[in-house]
């Protein structure tokens, strides 16, 4: 799993609590996707980690509205 969020300290929270809840792997990264080079940086370090997304969970708004593809 792939979390993403400004604060660190409920990232680190959340991955301590998934990895030993679950058993799974988590990987966060603390970046404002509201800035469009912290959302460059989160996409490089995907893409050098080698990590596919398969489902996308938007739960942040910032007050684009529209199709995704859009927005």
């Amino acid at each position: 799993m792939i979390a993403v969020a400004r604060n660190k300290q409920k990232l680190d929270e959340l991955k301590h609590q998934l990895e030993k809840t679950y058993g799974i792997a988590a990987w966060i990264y603390n970046k404002d996707l509201s800035d469009q080079n912290e959302v460059r940086d989160l996409y490089e370090a995907l893409k050098n980690e080698q990590l596919d997304v398969h489902i996308l969970v938007n739960n942040a708004g910032f007050r684009l509205y529209g199709e995704f593809v859009e927005t």
